[in-house]
């Protein structure tokens, strides 16, 4: 997501691209420490499938759900209420600081939504449902390519 973030926000001027790297730089590091969700529920997922105990399969599912949404409301807390000061120590320009801080708030807020991915992609990978993960991702990019304007 971050590089159609600069393809289109770059379109907005110099002070709207910095703003879109200084935020993307905060979430690359917030998606780092939670990358477990996905790695963890693998095989988790996979050696419950692999015995046929579709109970288990659903339990595991369900508390990756749990994790990623107690997860991501702290993760969306901790990031509105510290990204001003991340921000802050950025020297960036005032301008920049600015932008940056409306879309740290707004990308923070689909915090959740990302970590329902990670654990829905890795789910789906415990059940060798690979193409599922890429064909999610093919119909999102067709969506979003028909409501953008990237002309």
């Amino acid at each position: 997501m971050s590089l159609i973030d600069c393809a289109i926000i770059g379109r907005l001027g110099a002070d709207s691209l910095a703003a879109t790297g200084a935020s993307i730089s905060i979430f690359s590091l917030a998606g780092l420490l939670v990358s477990f969700l996905s790695y963890v529920t693998v095989p988790a997922v996979a050696e419950a499938s692999a015995q046929g105990d579709q109970a288990e399969v659903s339990k595991v599912i369900s508390t990756g759900v749990w994790i990623a949404v107690v997860a991501g409301v702290m993760i969306t807390g901790f990031i509105i209420a510290v990204g001003p000061l991340i921000l802050g120590s950025m020297n960036l320009e005032a301008a920049v600081v600015e932008k940056a801080g409306g879309y740290v708030w707004a990308r923070a807020l689909g915090s959740i939504g990302y970590l329902l991915v990670l654990v829905g992609s890795g789910s789906f990978r415990g059940m060798q449902v690979c193409g599922a993960s890429l064909d999610a991702a093919m119909y999102h990019t067709a969506l979003a390519m028909l409501f953008l304007d990237v002309s």
